[in-house]
């Protein structure tokens, strides 16, 4: 009896290998464990239904918005699928009050920080919105921030501590000189020569308040003009 169960089970078993096919994802270093396992489930469920590889990866991108592409390889001899899925790295963090972190891709999709793991986010350029919630209009805001967020270059958040305190300004704090606070609405574009110029305003700076320091404010409002001022009496020029 015994020996007729081990035979049974193995022809079971022999035939179900033979009709099963087997899924194997590449791992993502990025994305934590629960979303790799999240996307597998998808993924390996659309090609078993035979889906097309478009409709399946619409389905990964509604749970991962930055996702692109499927990468799809069979092996017949032995019946395995290996795929992978690709997305944009995020290159940017998003703090908002009483808000879940959203992390800003390149191509402008915005993902829960919860898809990744900690250690991909933890180092991420960070834009801080003070408002208590996302403005009413959370897509138009979301399209303006990212607009702007894509014009700065690439070693602005490097650089500044930004803070996003209503709808069209905000308040950059440079790391370099925590004395200087930028004032800016969402369409000034830093660039190199706006570097150069607050190089100077610094070496400005350090000449008058090498005794008493004071918070500068630099106003890019003005299509790229600085004003410089800080709070001092009225009889000290600007």
């Amino acid at each position: 009896m015994k020996r007729t169960f081990l035979l049974l089970f193995s022809a079971l078993y022999c035939t179900y290998s033979l009709k099963a096919e087997l899924f194997i994802q590449a791992p993502d270093p990025f994305l934590n464990d629960a979303m790799q396992k999240r996307i597998y489930s998808l993924v390996s469920s659309g090609l078993s239904q035979k889906k097309s590889l478009k409709t399946v990866l619409e389905n990964a991108k509604k749970e991962l918005p930055s996702a692109h592409t499927l990468l799809v390889k069979k092996n017949n001899t032995h019946r395995h699928t290996y795929f992978q899925v690709k997305h944009e790295y995020p290159w940017l963090r998003i703090l908002c009050e009483n808000q879940s972190p959203i992390l800003v891709s390149k191509t402008g999709d915005f993902v829960p920080a919860s898809c990744y793991r900690p250690d991909t986010i933890e180092n991420l350029p960070t834009l801080t919105i003070k408002n208590s919630q996302w403005p009413e209009s959370i897509d138009e805001q979301k399209k303006l921030l990212f607009s702007w967020a894509c014009k700065q270059s690439s070693s602005f958040f490097d650089r500044f501590s930004v803070t996003w305190t209503t709808p069209y300004t905000l308040s950059l704090f440079d790391k370099k000189n925590q004395l200087v606070l930028l004032i800016a609405t969402t369409n000034t574009q830093f660039n190199k020569k706006t570097d150069q110029l607050l190089d100077q305003l610094y070496q400005y700076i350090a000449q008058k308040e090498t005794d008493k320091p004071k918070l500068w404010t630099v106003d890019l409002r003005f299509k790229g003009q600085l004003v410089l001022s800080h709070n001092t009496p009225k009889k000290e020029a600007k």
